[in-house]
């Protein structure tokens, strides 16, 4: 099995500059009323979203505690069966994701900017009994250059997590560059 490299960036998400004009089509959700809970659980998966990927920047810029607590927020919404694909085609599974985020606390906090990671466009596309589909686009921001993916997350629903929904699996390509 292919394994994701270590890298500045691991593999945390999706979005589109600002100002660089939308990747995405207008956002349509393919499916506006979801089966138990409509607009209630479309806002639970956008938080979702946008709030592990806010964990993703302050863990890499070191303003959160490298402690379990902290760790727990993303290390709770993995599903024990989750799957990455980087951009670069890699697949990791679950374990190998948490040891290498749980080491890469800091990695960013020696540059001379602190990194940054947004969210845009996001769509929840498809739902099938309690599992979602959602694309989004993510940028990170390293030492001033910006580079964005776009990603599917595949969500199961989780009571059990700060949002509801568990991160069952996600596949990301790169953008095109944007200049």
């Amino acid at each position: 099995m292919n394994r994701i490299p270590m890298t500045l960036g691991l593999s945390v998400g999706l979005a589109l500059f600002p100002g660089a004009g939308a990747i995405l089509p207008p956002v349509v959700s393919a499916q506006p009323a979801l089966v138990s809970g409509g607009e209630i659980m479309e806002q639970r998966l956008s938080d979702e979203v946008v709030e592990l990927h806010q964990f993703f920047q302050d863990w890499f810029n070191a303003t959160l505690a490298p402690s379990e607590e902290e760790f727990r927020r993303f290390s709770s919404v993995m599903g024990e069966d989750f799957v990455i694909i980087s951009p670069n085609g890699e697949l990791a599974e679950r374990e190998e994701l948490v040891e290498r985020l749980r080491a890469a606390h800091g990695i960013w906090s020696e540059m001379t900017l602190p990194g940054r990671i947004w969210i845009e466009n996001l769509q929840v596309r498809h739902q099938v009994g309690d599992q979602i589909l959602v694309l989004y686009e993510e940028w990170q921001e390293i030492e001033g250059e910006a580079r964005g993916r776009l990603s599917t997350a595949l969500f199961r629903r989780s009571e059990n997590t700060p949002n509801g929904v568990e991160w069952v699996h996600v596949h990301e390509v790169w953008l095109p560059n944007q200049d």
